[in-house]
């Protein structure tokens, strides 16, 4: 039982140790995706917009049209 909370313990200890050191996000290529899609909505050219959209996308025009995906 004691070995079993060492063990639990040095795992722990671990994990917290190496969450610390991996980045959970890279802000500057966050940044700089964003940064590129804002000027490709800005442009209004269709396929440079297209290029930061998924393909699952789901879009409700101004009348109420839902448009699901890149090919509408």
């Amino acid at each position: 039982m004691k070995n079993t909370k060492q063990i639990l313990l040095a795992v722990l200890g671990l994990f917290i140790y190496t969450s610390e050191l991996l980045p959970q996000t890279n802000e500057e290529q966050i940044l700089a995706i964003r940064k590129g899609s804002n000027l490709a909505f800005k442009s209004h050219k269709e396929k440079t917009v297209l290029i930061y959209l998924t393909d699952h996308l789901l879009t409700t025009t101004g009348n109420g049209n839902l448009l699901s995906g890149k090919k509408h």
